[in-house]
């Protein structure tokens, strides 16, 4: 096969495709969204519309919107806010509707080629069926990548030209639909195939798009199930100091592997299904992690509690702990703040992060002994009556508030704060300190800004703001992003993205090997 042949084959898709109406209509309905984002600009205080003609405040909006996801928490940054809140509209709107039409648009390359004329003269060409089959396939891949390209590079123009945000890293959502779209396009190809209907290609196709995320995120939901199974289990056998035994269960209820014939054979099934099937709903989150790998790290991520901090303020370099000098006051203070964990610098100030466990706290009710597990408010108050009882300390302002949550201004992946953060500002040898205690899973971090007192009010607020709003634990043990947190580059089989991508190629390569099969077999 040679070059001339590769364009004419090519060229003959796209003719087929820019005469399909389907393909016309999304082509306008993609530039829905580019023409939104050059039409409403999210500046830093405000949202306009055609550069000014009209303006909002954004007090009403963001009220809403936190309404709607129920949260009290203040937000910072309300031009990241409200693009985060776009794309994430975009991204629904690619990663679902969006696969619907690009299968719609496509549907018929199959069925139409192997038609009864058209069949007659591709056939009796000197090109193989195979080439004929897989040119489909890729000419498909082609367009709509180039399709999916024109949809975020308006979007990433118009965000920069209305509302002065850039952020290259929407470019990536290129990648989620075409990766999403070569799986369903070997599905819609194969069942054109065997149909020769463009109606059952589309039809199916969605069908098994649908029911396909729709057990995978079963798989998810009972992954995570037993993983906080094992984990209570494990604590029980820790309390009964019983670890070598196994542990009965309670009355009444029976354990999962002991249920029967059907109950392990059902669910060793559902596993082999999960296995084999493609991970369509993994695109979104690999693709936030490929953007993560290649935009770098962040400017310090504890692996052990998930706490990160995604970006330093402007003029702090990181400090070598070995390097990191800071004397508490005293050993009850060094023991609610911890270890040193992460120190950075500029001339002369230092944020910090310190971590420490979680201690259990005894509380004297009346004549009964009550025992806790350590809250910010509990470390927030010994630390504030033992920074009051220095001779020294000056005035110490104690109060509580919810840590924000973070717009995912870098990486594609937020991070989150959303317990409640003990705050202590107090002065001691001429130098200003914000102190806040935040529990994290089963830890405590101590987070210190510390600055000389002469440093007006307003300056140490803004260096707060600034930097607490990096702050924050990537990911948190809910339903919604248990399993997207557990799938990584390094992790178990089952959650690892090799296997992931591997297994979804293995799948659409079998798909297409079948489609060519049965082609291989009519006669025409």
């Amino acid at each position: 096969m040679n070059a001339n042949m590769v364009k004419a084959l090519v060229l003959d898709a796209v003719y087929q495709v820019l005469d399909n109406r389907v393909f016309r209509i999304m082509a306008v309905l993609v530039l829905l969204p580019i023409g939104l984002s050059f039409a409403i600009g999210f500046r830093e205080e405000e949202m306009v519309f055609l550069f000014g003609l009209k303006r909002w405040d954004y007090g009403p909006i963001l009220g809403f919107f936190t309404d709607f996801v129920g949260t009290t928490v203040e937000i910072d940054d309300k031009q990241g806010y409200m693009v985060g809140v776009f794309e994430w509209w975009l991204d629904r709107i690619s990663s679902n509707f969006g696969v619907i039409f690009t299968i719609a648009a496509t549907a018929f390359f199959v069925p139409q080629m192997i038609e009864k004329g058209a069949a007659d003269v591709l056939f009796h060409k000197p090109i193989g069926r195979l080439v004929l089959y897989l040119s489909r396939y890729f000419t498909g891949l082609l367009f709509i990548g180039l399709l999916s390209l024109v949809l975020v590079g308006g979007v990433y123009f118009g965000f920069l030209i209305a509302s002065g945000y850039n952020d290259p890293g929407i470019l990536w959502g290129a990648l989620t639909l075409t990766y999403l779209f070569g799986v369903i396009h070997s599905i819609s190809m194969l069942v054109g195939v065997l149909t020769r209907s463009t109606v059952a290609a589309i039809l199916l196709s969605i069908l098994f798009f649908f029911l396909n995320g729709g057990l995978q995120i079963a798989w998810g939901f009972r992954a995570q199930y037993r993983a906080m199974v094992e984990e209570e289990d494990a604590l029980l056998a820790a309390e009964a100091n019983s670890e070598s035994e196994e542990l009965e269960p309670e009355e009444g209820e029976e354990e999962e592997e002991d249920s029967g014939f059907w109950g392990p054979l059902f669910w060793n099934g559902f596993e082999v299904v999960h296995c084999v099937l493609p991970k369509t709903g993994d695109a979104d989150v690999i693709t936030r992690k490929v953007r993560r790998a290649v935009e770098g790290a962040d400017a310090y991520d504890d692996e052990l509690t998930d706490f990160a901090i995604l970006e330093l303020p402007a003029g702090f370099e990181e400090t070598p702990l070995d390097a990191f000098r800071r004397e508490l006051p005293n050993a009850e203070i060094t023991a609610i703040y911890g270890e040193p964990t992460f120190a950075a610098t500029d001339e002369d100030s230092v944020v910090s992060v310190w971590r420490r466990d979680r201690r259990e706290i005894e509380r004297q009710i009346g004549s009964k002994t009550r025992y806790y597990t350590e809250r910010s408010k509990h470390a927030g108050e010994d630390l504030a009556a033992l920074l009051g009882a220095l001779p020294d300390a000056g005035t110490v302002d104690h109060y509580a508030e919810s840590m924000g949550t973070n717009s995912p201004k870098k990486h594609g992946a937020p991070i989150f704060m959303r317990s409640a953060a003990a705050h202590l500002k107090w002065e001691r040898d001429g130098r200003y300190r914000h102190t806040i205690l935040v529990g994290t899973k089963d830890w405590f971090h101590t987070i210190e800004i510390d600055l000389p007192a002469t440093v007006d009010e307003a300056a140490r607020e803004d260096l707060a703001t600034d930097f607490l709003s990096q702050c924050g634990v990537r990911g948190s043990a809910t339903a919604s992003n248990w399993y997207d947190e557990k799938l990584d580059w390094d992790a178990e089989w089952r959650f690892n993205i090799f296997f992931s991508i591997g297994s979804t190629l293995l799948f659409t390569a079998v798909m297409l090997g079948l489609g060519w099969l049965k082609l291989s077999r009519i006669d025409f």
